[in-house]
C-alpha cells in the first residue's frame, strides 16, 4: 500500500508538471495560428482543402481543432465552438504552409494542448486507452441494450468506433456506431466500479460526458451524472478487461485518445503505444 501511495503522489507531481508546461506553450505561441501553422482564410470567409487536414480556428493563442475536408466557410457554425468569443479576428490555418498537407500523429498530439477544454470537434473516434493501447470498443459487437462496454485490441471494426457530438450546453454524446446506442452508466450508479453499458440514448446526465484535455493528446471522459471517471477496471492490460467509472486521480487507465477514423483507415495515423511504465494489477 506504501508504493501504491508513493506512485499516486508521483502521478500527480507528473500532471502538474505537465499542465504547466501546456499553459506556457499557450502564451508562447500566440497568434492568428497556432505555432508552426499558416493561415489559409479569415473568419467568415470560404475555404478549401484537398485532403483531410487538421484546421485550427481560432485566434490569440485559443483554437479549436477540426479534421476538414473539401470547401467550408471559416466560422463557429464548422468547428461547433467559438475558441474567443466576440473576437473577429480569428482564422483559419493548418500545417507546414499548405492547405493539403495531411494531419500526422505528430501534429494530433501537440496541437492539443491547446484545444479548448471540451473542444473536440464532432466526429467518428477510436478512442484508445492510454494505459494499455486498447480501444473503447461494445463487448462481442452485440447491438442490445445492456451490452458490456470492454477494451479491446483494435481490429477496425464498426463496435470500436463511435459517434462524439457536442451537446448545446457543452457536454458530449458518445454512441456507438454499429447500434447507435449511448455509453451509460449502469442503474444511474454512482460508485466506484459501477459497470458502462450500451443503452437506447435518452440524453440522460449518465449518458452525458464531460471531455476534458490533459495534454498529449489525452482527454479524460467523465460522467455528467456522478462527476467520475471512465476507467480500465484493476488497470487491466487485457482484451476484454471492463470499463467503469471511479473517481478521476489522473492514472493511464483513465486518459483516453480520441483518434479520427478516418485518419486510421487512410494510414495517415496509427495507434499510439501504451504506457509500460505504470503499474498493473
Amino acid at each position: 500500500m506504501e508504493l501504491i501511495n508513493r506512485y499516486i503522489v508521483t502521478r500527480w507531481q507528473k500532471l502538474f508538471f505537465t499542465f504547466t508546461v501546456c499553459l506556457v506553450a499557450g502564451f508562447a505561441n500566440a497568434g492568428n495560428q497556432p505555432f508552426g501553422f499558416t493561415t489559409i482564410c479569415s473568419a467568415g470567409e470560404t475555404c478549401s482543402i484537398t485532403r483531410p487536414t487538421m484546421v485550427a480556428f481560432g485566434t490569440d493563442s485559443l483554437f479549436v481543432f477540426k479534421i476538414m475536408q473539401g470547401t467550408f466557410v471559416c466560422d463557429v457554425n464548422a468547428f461547433n465552438l467559438d475558441p474567443r468569443p466576440g473576437n473577429p479576428q480569428k482564422t483559419c490555418s493548418v500545417p507546414s504552409a499548405r492547405s493539403n498537407v495531411p494531419v500526422s500523429s505528430e501534429t494530433l498530439a501537440e496541437q492539443s494542448k491547446t484545444v479548448l477544454p471540451g473542444g473536440l470537434a464532432d466526429g467518428r473516434y477510436v478512442i484508445v486507452s492510454k494505459f494499455s493501447g486498447r480501444v473503447l470498443a461494445v463487448k462481442d459487437a452485440s447491438q442490445e441494450n445492456g451490452a458490456e462496454i470492454v477494451q479491446a485490441e483494435y481490429s477496425g471494426s464498426a463496435n470500436q468506433r463511435w459517434l462524439v457530438k457536442r451537446l448545446t450546453d457543452g457536454y458530449y454524446s458518445i454512441r456507438a456506431i454499429h447500434s447507435l446506442k449511448s455509453l451509460d452508466v449502469v442503474g444511474w450508479g454512482q460508485q466506484d466500479g459501477t459497470p458502462i453499458q450500451q443503452l437506447n440514448w435518452l440524453n440522460s446526465w449518465n449518458q452525458n460526458w464531460n471531455l476534458q484535455a490533459l495534454g498529449e493528446g489525452y482527454f479524460s471522459i467523465i460522467s455528467r451524472f456522478s462527476g467520475k471517471s471512465l476507467d480500465v477496471f484493476e488497470l487491466s492490460r487485457e482484451d476484454g478487461a471492463e470499463i467503469r467509472i471511479w473517481t478521476y486521480w489522473g492514472g493511464d487507465n483513465q486518459q483516453w485518445q480520441f483518434i479520427p477514423a478516418e485518419l486510421l483507415d487512410s494510414g495517415e495515423v496509427s495507434l499510439p503505444e501504451p504506457n509500460r511504465n505504470q503499474l498493473s494489477f
